[in-house]
């Protein structure tokens, strides 16, 4: 039996009175029912016909259909009752032979959903959602779910999210209101002002930077070989430096202590080209995260930044096509819906074109013969699906794969030496990962989301050299493998719920399990092994084929909450992540407390401070301090323990005035048994034991200051750090403490666009630096790699030093739309003026004098790219 909204209390009141003064002639009468896929509403009238009771509802009380299967055997009706309503915020109310539906009285309410991008239906992460009526701050999560929590009343949100429209919205919180958001993007051809000063959200940025912001630029702004890169843009920020190759050193932190998240997967090399460029693309991000301290508690694995890329899940109203290409690589992307309103897809890929001035630059750097010819290629692939099960529950599957193969070849045709027929010398470097990522969320409730995942990520790095000597007399011939390579594959399950309890606290908890394989392997074969009899045809892959290769696995199970408080002048966010890993006979359990408070001096101004500990169980074994994929990845265990790092942070961030903001940070951070190797030699042997060196000390410290700027026609990102960074160990400098290889103490960076016009965009970046510490290796040849020399006096290790370093970048950006599609032309002038920085120096060790050659890195770079989109 339904009833009318406007008739509901005046029926209730009448049927309570009446039923009241009646015996209770009607006992627990018990009913067998069965639901498939039934809405609230029939269920309810289903056990009203089924027995003798009435139910009395309004229509009004039920948001959505529901989705009721389930099937009851001999049960009471009121039970019945309870359970299918036990998940919504309604009371069942008995009165003789009448069961009365009402709403729960609560002193507060849920508006819930997503934040989305009102054209494409990509969820927009930690979107910003201010109560004009409170003066509070909310924010989506990084899926763009949010749950806000308020007494009953009328309230007024004003959400934003940088690049889109801001959108007032008004909402009657007298029940849970389930509803998304949609912002429109702004045009970003006329205009990019974007003001985020006028609301109370400093924190939102206090160890993280907006990815929009740095996705702009990256498209806009001056890249080396033409191609956008997310992770060369974010080198503009304070603290972040890149090396000669190999990868990013943030805060002095080894690239190994960097974790990189694609989806929530980590990701052990996410570079091409040795550290040119990475896998990171504007192109095919959602969201990006940079962690430089501060972390939150559902973090771990590394000691030194987070890195959180999130993937795009697609266009689910229209179909969009894109591509471009430049003298680096070529992509293409394509997107829409499976099935419009509920699935949608993503794909991407991308491949290395002719990469010529990357192969001039890595064989000046790997291969300095004259007669040396080298070869380097790359690619990506990326698929992803979702599905929208129903309202409140979603699936979806990311699947990843990219690889580098870089080959070195030399051939003597004519050898000088007398009876020596032939030398052949060739060289293979290799590495890629593969992603596989399936993921479900769910709004258990209006106060709960959850998110349930199960990955897998293979990764492998093959450095191998084969040389071959042919003579007159067979006897004399001399023949040498030399192989490292590391095979890796993690499998790891997490589950997560995000608990939103009052408007004012907020919970995150979760827990997971990581099992992580290992086949290191170091190998070495010459003319006298009986392992060559085997091959018909010496080639280089049929000599990779006999690697012995063993396999490690490791363990490690992780639990993590995290609490935050909000109020009009404070923030804080408490959390504690607890690890229990194992590997062979050892084991670890660690705590790592994380602590931040954020307090709101003025609606413009945030002073933060921070405390973390951060535990790392796989260490990274490399035989050279220029971090080359030439490594070997190894769990922890007695002998080589977790390395351990306290994180500590100042902060003062401020809004001058619109479109100008500051912050400034201060800094210190503290890593014990951070690991370090010996130079890995030649010998007969795979044990993998013979690699280890020992453990020491990592300090970093410093000061940073970050200016932004964000007008109608110009956007800047600049920044300087003061920093120091050392390293200590026992065996290494005779126990004295010494600086780190890529330690920089004065950095001075910018990247800037200027929109000209319309149409036309200038980029222009700069760079100025003190010297590092030189890195020196005697000559180089295919048989030893770069292995590092010092040339200091004893116990003063590093402490001669490159000159200043400098560079100034400049683009041209030409964007048009043609009925609905769009092109844009990038003139790039990488390094302008063709400043030369050395890689390394190398050195006869022959030569008294010693004197040092330099290797020089990448000298100048025109390039012009072309892209389109549809």
């Amino acid at each position: 039996m339904r009833i009318k909204p406007k008739l509901k209390f005046v029926f209730i009141v009448v049927i309570s009175l009446i039923t009241s003064t009646l015996p209770a002639q009607i006992g627990e009468q018990r009913i067998s029912i069965s639901f498939s896929s039934d809405s609230y509403i029939e269920a309810l009238n289903k056990i009203a016909d089924y027995s003798v009771y009435t139910v009395i509802f309004s229509e009004d009380l039920f948001n959505d259909e529901g989705d009721l299967t389930m099937t009851f055997e001999n049960e009471k009706v009121e039970t019945i009752l309870n359970h299918i309503l036990q998940n919504t915020e309604l009371s069942v109310k008995k009165s003789n032979s009448i069961f009365i539906i009402s709403k729960k009285k609560r002193s507060q309410y849920n508006w819930f959903g997503y934040i989305v991008e009102k054209e494409s239906g990509e969820r927009l992460a930690f979107a910003t959602v201010h109560c004009v009526t409170t003066g509070q701050v909310f924010e989506s999560n990084e899926t763009g779910y949010f749950s806000i929590s308020l007494p009953p009343d009328n309230y007024t949100f004003n959400v934003h999210y940088l690049g889109h429209e801001k959108g007032l919205f008004e909402i009657p919180l007298y029940n849970h209101v389930n509803r998304d958001i949609g912002l429109a993007s702004k045009n970003m051809l006329p205009e990019i002002i974007v003001d985020e000063s006028k609301s109370n959200s400093g924190y939102q940025e206090r160890n993280k930077y907006a990815h929009d912001k740095l996705m702009r630029l990256s498209t806009r702004a001056p890249g080396l070989g033409g191609s956008s890169d997310l992770l060369q843009t974010a080198k503009s920020l304070p603290g972040i430096q890149s090396g000669a190759t190999g990868g990013y050193f943030i805060r002095g932190g080894s690239n190994d202590q960097n974790l990189y998240l694609l989806d929530g997967v980590a990701i052990y090399n996410p570079f091409h080209s040795l550290g040119l460029t990475s896998i990171f693309t504007p192109h095919a991000t959602r969201s990006l995260q940079i962690y430089k301290s501060g972390f939150r508690a559902q973090y771990g694995d590394k000691s030194s930044s987070v890195i959180d890329i999130k993937l795009k899940d697609g266009h689910d109203k229209n179909y969009k096509f894109g591509g471009g290409v430049n003298p680096q690589d070529g992509y293409f992307k394509s997107e829409g819906p499976l099935w419009k309103g509920r699935s949608s897809f993503f794909m991407y890929g991308r491949a290395s074109t002719s990469t010529f001035r990357f192969n001039e630059v890595i064989k000046n750097s790997l291969f300095p013969e004259e007669e040396a010819s080298n070869r380097t290629n790359y690619f990506d692939l990326i698929a992803k699906v979702n599905f929208k099960i129903n309202t409140r529950n979603e699936l979806f599957a990311t699947f990843y794969k990219g690889k580098d193969l870089i080959k070195g070849k030399v051939e003597n045709e004519e050898p000088e030496e007398i009876g020596l027929l032939e030398v052949r010398e060739e060289t293979e470097l290799s590495w890629g990962n593969q992603v596989i990522n399936l993921r479900l969320q769910s709004i258990l409730s209006p106060s709960v989301f959850l998110h349930l995942s199960v990955s897998q990520n293979k990764y492998f790095s093959e450095f191998g050299v084969l040389l071959k000597e042919e003579y007159q007399e067979e006897d004399q011939d001399q023949l040498f493998f030399n192989s490292i390579s590391s095979f890796n594959e993690d499998m790891e399950y997490k589950a997560e719920l995000d608990i939103y309890p009052w408007s004012k606290y907020r919970v995150k908890t979760g827990l997971g399990m990581l099992r992580k394989s290992y086949v290191p392997n170091f190998q070495f074969f010459d003319e006298d092994s009986e392992e060559l009899d085997e091959i018909k045809d010496l080639q280089f892959s049929s000599v990779e084929a006999l690697r012995d290769r063993s396999t490690l696995y490791s363990n490690k199970w992780y639990a993590f909450i995290e609490n935050t408080w909000t109020t009009k002048k404070m923030l804080i966010q408490a959390g504690l992540r607890t690890s229990y890993f194992a590997f062979d006979a050892s084991d670890f359990f660690h705590l790592q407390p994380r602590l931040s408070l954020d307090y709101f001096y003025t609606p413009q101004s945030t002073i933060s401070i921070s405390a973390s500990r951060v535990i790392q169980y796989v260490h990274l074994l490399s035989g050279s301090e220029v971090n080359l994929p030439r490594d070997l990845w190894y769990p922890a265990y007695d002998a080589l323990p977790p390395e351990e790092t306290w994180h500590y942070n100042l902060a003062f961030k401020k809004s001058i005035r619109e479109g100008l903001s500051i912050n400034t940070e201060i800094y210190l951070k503290d890593t014990r048994n951070k690991s370090s190797t010996s130079q890995i030699a030649y010998e007969k042997s795979s044990a993998v034991e013979s690699l280890f060196g020992n453990v020491g000390k990592a300090t970093s410290y410093g000061f940073e200051i970050g200016v932004e700027v964000n007008t109608k026609r110009w956007e800047s990102l600049i920044s300087y750090t003061l920093s120091k960074s050392t390293r200590e160990f026992s065996n290494i400098n005779l126990g004295n403490v010494y600086d780190f290889q890529f330690d920089r103490v004065h950095e001075l960076k910018s990247v800037n666009t200027f929109q000209l016009s319309k149409s036309l965009v200038l980029g222009l970046s700069t760079y100025l630096a003190s010297g590092h510490p030189l890195l020196v290796t005697s000559e180089l040849d295919l048989n030893m790699g770069i292995n590092p020399i010092d040339i200091n006096e004893p116990g003063y290790k590093n402490q001669k030093r490159t000159s200043w370093q400098h560079r100034l970048d400049l683009s041209l950006l030409y964007s048009r739309q043609i009925g609905r599609t769009f092109h844009d032309l990038k003139f790039n002038i990488y390094n302008s003026y063709s400043q030369n920085h050395p890689l390394f120096y190398t050195v006869d060790p022959e030569d008294r004098v010693r004197v040092l050659q330099p290797n020089f890195s990448i000298p100048i770079i025109p390039s012009l790219s072309y892209s389109i989109s549809f």
